[in-house]
């Protein structure tokens, strides 16, 4: 997920996250996972306070390269 800069911080990333966490919901699903880019603490804050936690699993964003990534995860109840 990507917002523009001039949105951060209005709440956008959060609505479009209970979005998808709401779709999820509804089609049936028992968890969401996501990564986030290694030191994109502002991201990680907006899952952490939606119910995502890092599940340990850490990959570079892609393959050769020193950036890594970790994943986050959130269990839902249809």
């Amino acid at each position: 997920m990507w917002v523009r800069p001039e949105a951060r911080g209005a709440g956008v990333g959060g609505s479009l996250i209970e979005a998808v966490l709401g779709w999820a919901r509804e089609a049936g699903f028992g968890e969401v996972r996501l990564w986030v880019v290694d030191g994109n603490e502002r991201a990680e804050r907006v899952y952490s306070r939606l119910g995502f936690e890092r599940t340990g699993t850490v990959a570079p964003v892609r393959e050769g390269e020193p950036l890594m990534e970790f994943e986050m995860s959130k269990a839902i109840r249809p």
